[in-house]
């Protein structure tokens, strides 16, 4: 009589799934680090844009308040940028009917009675206003301490070279003049501000990043 041995069914214990060799993770790390240095100059300039387009929207609307606040009060206004650097100043300004300017204040952008700064706001770091545009107002000057002790940073800026001003008139119109502020990448905005309306418009962004 035969007997029958039953044998156990043995199963494997090894794995069809093989995990990722060194070789096949040292070429993701290399696709994802060619991926990255293309991306990340495209994501700076756009970060670097925001910005730009950022401070161009503070200078506009603090130029359109100047407006409004020379029709409110009657009074001629004046606002005054840093060529080649950041600052600019909102300051109450008066044709100077009544004397010249002492010599002490010879070194001002304009002639005129000034009652005192009443703003002054920068641009972002890495920004800066080019020189302005217009003929025959691209001088500047440093404006005299006294105009400025009423800012918390007056001294500073009484170290800095303002251009001519750009006034604003009660009747609601303005010096024409056109401003460029551009970044480290170098984007650029322009602003175009209209003699008779004193609107402002601004013009898309451009340059050299975004070609």
């Amino acid at each position: 009589m035969k007997t029958h041995i039953f044998k156990r069914p043995t199963f494997s214990t090894t794995s069809k799934a093989k995990g990722f060799t060194l070789l096949e993770m040292l070429i993701v790390l290399i696709i994802l680090l060619v991926l990255a240095s293309i991306t990340m100059p495209m994501l700076q300039s756009a970060i670097l844009a925001r910005q730009l387009e950022k401070s161009v929207e503070n200078v506009r609307d603090q130029l359109t308040k100047t407006r409004l606040r020379a029709i409110d009060s009657g009074r001629i206004y004046a606002f005054y940028y840093e060529p080649e650097g950041t600052n600019y100043l909102v300051i109450p300004y008066e044709p100077d009917e009544l004397e010249s300017l002492s010599s002490s204040n010879q070194t001002a952008a304009a002639s005129g009675t000034v009652y005192g700064a009443q703003h002054a706001g920068a641009l972002a770091e890495g920004q800066r206003f080019l020189q302005q545009l217009d003929e025959g107002r691209s001088e500047v000057a440093r404006l005299p301490k006294e105009w400025l002790s009423s800012l918390e940073n007056g001294f500073e800026l009484a170290q800095k070279n303002f251009a001519s001003p750009i006034l604003f008139y009660p009747d609601g119109s303005a010096t024409e003049a056109q401003l460029e502020i551009v970044d480290d990448k170098k984007q650029k905005i322009r602003l175009n501000l209209r003699e008779l309306t004193g609107a402002v418009t601004v013009s898309d962004i451009e340059g050299e990043s975004l070609n």
